[in-house]
């Protein structure tokens, strides 16, 4: 017993050893940005943790002949920086917050629609706009407003008087500002104005970046939706899943979809950029082009496309994955999706350190981890249990005795399994990362997304495919087109009907009390023990050939 703990813990010493630097790094910086978010935010934590940082390079310097010691401090630097950048950031906006708090009278600022309004609307012609504003300031004094504000305009629903506010235009509004939380509980800055209370500045320029981007968004929407214009759902979900434009999906089917467990295919993620980066690998490797070079292609078509869906976090973290990932030969490192996700997490944290609270930033870190950590071995141990290899060692011997036929009917099982083993593995290593999330965020479980996945996700997929194809020859013709829609309007079909029938399964979801953040750390604890052990498990010999005295 004493040798085996030895061994496992050799084995385990082996393992962390053999995790990239930057993964340790990054958790490092992580939990700086998440102790300084902590209050107070005063002055003198900027100084004290500038200095203690300093202080720390020092003794980066003089501990360069102690490796050991050299990796200690070096933690500890990323863990002040961290902590650095989160006070810095939450000192800027507690300063807002003050001010707010103390103007007893309404304010005039000039902002940018960062988003496209959603409506909802009121008694009469009445309608309430609500969205994020970007760029704000003070319209009389020109101070900068670094806190996140969110405006509430009221306005005529039919945008009969005044035209409501549009993407990407500023708008001057006047009202009462205060503090108060978004969905997440964490403070924001609202402003309650309205039609007699606000002016259009100016419109986008659709002529600037943002203004094409934009056209080319709608552009786009109108291509997939060649031949398919009049099926309703189907073309509001067909826009969702390609270009992120989530707002035009009706609610019951976003509660279908959210009960299934499958709400997830409508963000702009890992699926469509990995789907998106594997058609543009296949033409450049088509064309002879080498690996060292891919990224050089990859990174402008891949940047169009995360700005064009809506800078949604979980696209930014895919697509920050996918470049670091495709850029590893540059630094003459290999493909390492650990090291991509790290420091993919490491940028974005950086720029926008509040996105450690944010929810879908969360659940897309969250759950890509554990995919990269929880999917590998539970596809192992599937494959295992359907006997994959030995099915593969019988073809063999087939096709060397000449039974050519059952040789080929054999791979063909064994592959049809394999692909079975993979779609399994991804579909539960997603839904065991996401039940304490859920369970935290949602006070929901969704057990039968476990079952739906397997059906949704690789009609997803086909989805995707269908849609790219649909939208590509689209410029050569609208038939061709056509008919690529109307395949990803099958499919899209199939995801609705799979979704709304596993959420009327009784048991398909469970509503659950907030779990405690102890319990989540625990499941992901346990979650990747399980894993770690599993790993070490299949990766034991199955080469043997006792399983041919089987009857």
């Amino acid at each position: 017993m004493y040798a085996g703990m030895k061994k496992m813990g050799q084995e385990l010493q082996r393992d962390l050893a053999a995790i990239p630097v930057i993964v340790p790094l990054t958790g490092a910086f992580l939990a700086g940005v998440w102790a300084g978010f902590t209050p107070p935010a005063s002055g003198w934590r900027l100084v004290a943790t500038s200095a203690t940082l300093a202080l720390v390079f020092c003794g980066v310097y003089f501990a360069r002949r102690r490796p050991a010691l050299r990796k200690l401090v070096l933690l500890l630097a990323f863990l002040i920086a961290g902590f650095l950048r989160s006070s810095y950031a939450l000192w800027r906006v507690n300063l807002d917050f003050d001010f707010v708090r103390s103007s007893a009278s309404a304010l005039s600022i000039i902002c940018e629609v960062a988003e496209k309004p959603s409506m909802r609307e009121l008694k009469g012609r009445a309608a309430l706009y609500r969205f994020k504003a970007t760029h704000v300031r003070l319209s009389k004094s020109g101070r900068r407003i670094t806190a996140p504000l969110r405006v509430n305009w009221y306005g005529d629903k039919q945008g009969v008087s005044v035209a409501a506010p549009a993407r990407g235009d500023s708008w001057r509004f006047e009202g009462r500002m205060y503090v108060g939380r978004n969905r997440a509980g964490e403070p924001e800055l609202i402003i309650n104005s309205g039609e007699s209370r606000s002016a259009l500045v100016s419109a986008m320029d659709s002529r600037a970046v943002a203004g094409r981007l934009l056209r080319l968004r709608e552009e786009a929407a109108r291509r997939i939706s060649i031949g398919i214009e009049d099926w309703s759902d189907v073309v509001d979900i067909h826009q969702a899943v390609l270009l992120g434009y989530q707002s035009r999906i009706s609610r019951p089917m976003r509660e279908a979809f959210a009960w299934s467990g499958t709400v997830h295919v409508f963000a702009i993620s890992g699926l469509h950029v990995a789907l998106i980066a594997s058609v543009f690998v296949f033409f450049v490797s088509s064309c002879g082009v080498p690996r060292y070079y891919w990224v050089y292609i990859l990174a402008p078509l891949l940047l169009i496309y995360t700005v064009v869906t809506g800078l949604r976090p979980s696209a930014v973290r895919a697509c920050l994955m996918a470049l670091f990932y495709f850029s590893a030969p540059i630094f003459g490192r290999k493909f390492n999706s650990l090291a991509a996700l790290a420091a993919a997490a490491l940028v974005v944290h950086f720029f926008t350190p509040s996105y450690i609270f944010d929810i879908g930033c969360i659940l897309s870190f969250s759950v890509m981890l554990g995919l990269i950590v929880v999917f590998k071995p539970l596809r192992d141990l599937l494959k295992l249990a359907f006997r994959i290899e030995q099915l593969e060692s019988r073809a063999h011997l087939y096709h060397v005795s000449e039974n050519r036929s059952q040789a080929a009917r054999l791979r063909w099982l064994a592959r049809s399994l394999a692909r079975l083993a993979e779609l399994l593995g991804v579909t539960t290593a997603a839904w065991l990362t996401s039940v304490p999330l859920s369970a935290f965020f949602f006070q929901r479980i969704t057990p039968g997304g476990v079952f739906a996945n397997l059906i949704i996700t690789p009609c997803a997929l086909m989805l995707v495919t269908a849609g790219v194809l649909g939208f590509v020859s689209s410029y050569i013709s609208g038939w061709l087109a056509a008919c690529f829609n109307n395949a990803a309007g099958f499919f899209t079909t199939i995801m609705i009907k799979t979704a709304t029938l596993i959420s009327s399964c009784p048991g398909a979801r469970l509503e659950v009390e907030k779990w405690a953040p102890i319990w989540v750390w625990l499941w992901f604890a346990a979650l990747f023990v399980v894993a770690w052990l599993l790993r070490r498990h299949t990766h034991r010999s199955t080469s043997d050939l006792s399983w041919l005295d089987e009857r």
